[in-house]
């Protein structure tokens, strides 16, 4: 665990460095290495830690504030055509006003765009947005099944 908060914080201080040692994932490694597994992370807004489970029917899972809500996922291609995964939990709503799932955030209603980089030695995977860039842990299944869920929309 405390590899994972060296990694946390260090990718706000050495971001350019820590990216040479990762590979941005295309769809065939993102579906190798995270569908079926859970990604571990803290919120950038309220620091509060969050689950993701994504499957490989397209849907996906968001464990936050011990909630589960029910989402979809996809890959298509950025401006730059590398892969870049997006996802959507219609169900979310975030009291942040900067989230990106809070009503009061301009884009809210859109899905995450993010970029998954995996450093082969080591197995560890950073998640990039546009202004961001940060550690995640990857925890072998779904770490989260017996917490109830959302009923969707």
């Amino acid at each position: 665990m405390s590899k994972f908060w060296f990694f946390l914080f260090s990718s706000f201080l050495c971001a350019d460095s820590i990216f040479m040692d990762y590979q941005r994932m295309n769809k065939e490694i993102f579906e190798e290495k995270i569908v079926g597994n859970t990604i571990v992370g803290i919120t950038r807004q309220s620091r509060s830690p969050y689950m993701l489970y994504f499957l490989s029917d397209g849907s996906c899972e968001l464990w936050k504030q011990n909630q589960i809500y029910l989402g979809s996922w996809w890959i298509d291609q950025d401006p730059e055509g590398e892969d870049i995964v997006h996802a959507f939990w219609p169900n979310y709503i975030s009291k942040e006003p900067k989230s990106l799932f809070s009503p009061k955030n301009p884009s809210y209603g859109k899905p995450t765009s993010l970029r998954y980089y995996y450093n082969q030695a080591t197995g560890e995977i950073l998640i990039g947005g546009k202004a961001f860039q940060t550690s995640v842990l990857l925890v072998p299944g779904c770490a989260f099944s017996s917490i109830p869920k959302q009923p969707e929309l």
